[in-house]
């Protein structure tokens, strides 16, 4: 049950792609509308086979010269947070596999010492875009995460030197004298979908950052983190329970359902995985055990055969996948996750990929759904 004056916390999701410019004026735009949080993707490439993108594929592509270009996230962080006053600046989200966890530990103290205690750091085990093309081996990376998250630990709780033995890490003698700032580590929020994950979750984390769950499977999600939080002593509710939504919106619903029928929106669709499809009543076109973004390599595709599975994406699944319609219709759907534990919903808003001519109508429109959304009561 919420504590009296507890409302939903709504943040956003940036894309971290050139021009720089647009996304100082977003951040700064979301500071002074007061949202809870900004987030920065962190991807090498995009999510677009070779050769696709296209005006055939979207209107977008006449804006976007190239979907695989993509900031370093974290320096991007450092940048708007020398220029937002309040906002909360997370990354979501960062690796074990790329980068080391000492490397991490220090990098989430520095940002927190930067912006004022406002950076949050998201983590997850890794995905095969992200590390398979670039020479890394994605093997036991649920294994090798929980192992970081006791390494990064360890070095923000310890005032000297430190050893440890694990089967992917070693600190012999490893010493960061650098303290969290105002004695609060960054919390520490986790991209847990699997159940490994959600017990790592649970025993780790200060947050939860899914996405594209089902409002069933989201409840079923966070009952597995709540309880492996109690079984490892500690308070459930020391987990903040959000999820980004993936939304479209515009003040007419016509228009978003227009943005929908866009065949990028169908390439989208194909990025869920196959039990996200079950829920809606789909069957995905690549197989029964797809693990949607954790397995889409999009450099290894053929265009033909991408096309062939857009072809195979019913509209209905198209419908039910992406939350969409006016400021009441998404928030009414995010409503579905409040009722099943969410407490700090991120959108990230896709309606200028369908339609980018009504850009700055949807930006319009999110924000009177973040003013909605926080309005609601929670259960």
């Amino acid at each position: 049950m919420a504590k009296k004056g507890e409302r939903l916390r709504v943040g956003v999701q940036d894309p971290t792609r050139p021009p720089h410019s647009i996304t100082k004026i977003t951040a700064r735009i979301a500071d002074r509308l007061r949202l809870d949080s900004y987030w920065f993707i962190d991807h090498f490439m995009g999510l677009v086979p070779p050769g696709m993108w296209s005006r055939d594929l979207t209107p977008a592509a006449r804006l976007i010269r190239d979907p695989d270009e993509f900031f370093d996230p974290l320096v991007s962080i450092a940048a708007v947070g020398a220029r937002t006053k309040r906002i909360r600046l997370g990354v979501g989200v960062v690796d074990t596999l790329r980068l080391s966890p000492a490397w991490i530990a220090r990098m989430a103290l520095t940002l927190q010492h930067t912006t004022k205690g406002r950076f949050i750091l998201g983590i997850g085990a890794g995905e095969r875009e992200n590390t398979e093309p670039y020479g890394l081996e994605a093997t036991k990376l649920a294994s090798r995460c929980e192992e970081a998250l006791r390494v990064i630990r360890l070095l923000w709780s310890s005032r000297g030197p430190v050893d440890f033995e694990g089967e992917f890490f070693r600190l012999n003698g490893a010493s960061m004298a650098l303290r969290p700032y105002l004695k609060r580590p960054p919390p520490l929020w986790l991209a847990a979908m699997g159940p490994r994950m959600l017990d790592i979750t649970g025993r780790y984390a200060d947050g939860w950052l899914p996405h594209s769950l089902s409002p069933q499977r989201y409840e079923a999600a966070l009952a597995t983190i709540r309880a492996s939080a109690t079984a490892a002593g500690r308070d459930p509710k020391q987990v903040t329970p959000g999820m980004v939504l993936t939304v479209l919106i515009d003040s007419s619903h016509e228009v978003t359902h227009e943005a929908l029928e866009s065949p990028a929106l169908r390439l989208g669709a194909l990025i869920f995985d196959a039990q996200t499809w079950r829920d809606v009543g789909g069957t995905h076109p690549f197989g029964e055990g797809f693990r949607g973004i954790l397995d889409f390599v999009p450099t290894r595709m053929k265009r033909e055969d991408v096309m062939e599975a857009m072809e195979k994406v019913p509209w209905d699944v198209i419908h039910a996948l992406f939350p969409h319609g006016t400021p009441d219709d998404v928030a009414e759907k995010t409503q579905a996750y409040v009722h099943a534990g969410l407490r700090h919903a991120v959108f990230e808003n896709v309606t200028a990929v369908g339609r980018p001519q009504k850009a700055l109508s949807s930006f319009a429109a999110l924000a009177r759904t973040v003013r909605i959304a926080r309005a609601m009561p929670l259960p």
